[in-house]
């Protein structure tokens, strides 16, 4: 609504931030998020960021790069999801780069077995995308256009595709859709293939994979709580009885307790 909620100060290099509650400007305060409260207190209030988080998928050599700590301690897993949630004005502190002030969310990382994979695989989704000679880009008005940043998917027939809750459709003349053969390479549920769909899915674009602990570039994917279930791709991926979702809430509270 055009209303300044949050800004951030520079002081001899150092930054601090300040949110607007409705009354007057008070200093962030991301320690509030361990507790319930009422009123606004954080920045990541106005967005609900409690319950919400934005999601990829990596590989233990990437989480290693991304962050080496949680690398070790973590056990070995197809791939990682990493959850960043609660945005701050505070805490992690704001950085700046390229004379742009940057939010720095907090990190989770969550070990995935292969159940895991199958019912992301189940509830798959992408944009409409075009393969040809085994890259991939996504579909628009203008003719489709492959460079080095088309990601590479070797083997897929040349055509247009989307995923839909699991479903891989083939997109044939006047946008009709059918189901794609069952011996389409994008059915595979390997670790490789879950990962580039669901980081890439909807971008399709190179910018977009893991590369580096300082990548801006994010996917458009998104994870969230209910009812104690985490869901990914608007489906519960993990039960709230899972021993892999109970060890991370564990381990959530204990960080929690650390918080600031």
């Amino acid at each position: 609504m055009n209303i300044p909620i949050g800004k951030v100060a520079i002081d001899k290099r150092e930054l601090s931030g300040e949110i607007y509650n409705g009354k007057e400007w008070v200093k962030d305060s991301p320690a509030s998020q361990k507790n319930n409260h009422s009123e606004l207190t954080a920045y990541s209030d106005f967005f609900g960021m409690r319950n919400f988080a934005m999601a990829r998928l990596l590989t233990k050599k990437e989480l290693s790069l991304i962050n080496p700590k949680e690398a070790n301690e973590l056990p070995n897993a197809p791939l990682y999801l990493e959850l960043q949630h609660h945005a701050s004005l505070t805490y992690p502190a704001p950085t700046t780069q390229d004379g742009r002030i940057y939010l720095n969310p907090l990190k989770s990382y969550i070990p995935l077995e292969k159940r895991h994979l199958d019912a992301i695989t189940d509830n798959m989704y992408t944009a409409r995308l075009v393969f040809k000679n085994g890259r991939a880009t996504r579909y628009s008005t203008e003719a489709p256009y492959f460079n080095a940043d088309s990601p590479k998917f070797p083997g897929v027939p040349d055509g247009t595709y989307e995923f839909y809750h699991g479903s891989l459709e083939d997109v044939g003349f006047g946008a009709t859709t059918s189901p794609a053969k069952k011996e389409n390479p994008l059915y595979s549920r390997d670790a490789e293939n879950v990962q580039k769909l669901f980081n890439l899915g909807i971008e399709m674009h190179m910018a977009y994979q893991p590369h580096g602990p300082y990548q801006r570039d994010f996917p458009t994917r998104y994870a969230y709580f209910r009812d104690g279930d985490l869901y990914l791709l608007g489906g519960a991926v993990i039960k709230k009885d899972d021993p892999t979702l109970l060890a991370f809430n564990k381990k959530r509270i204990r960080k929690t307790k650390e918080f600031i």
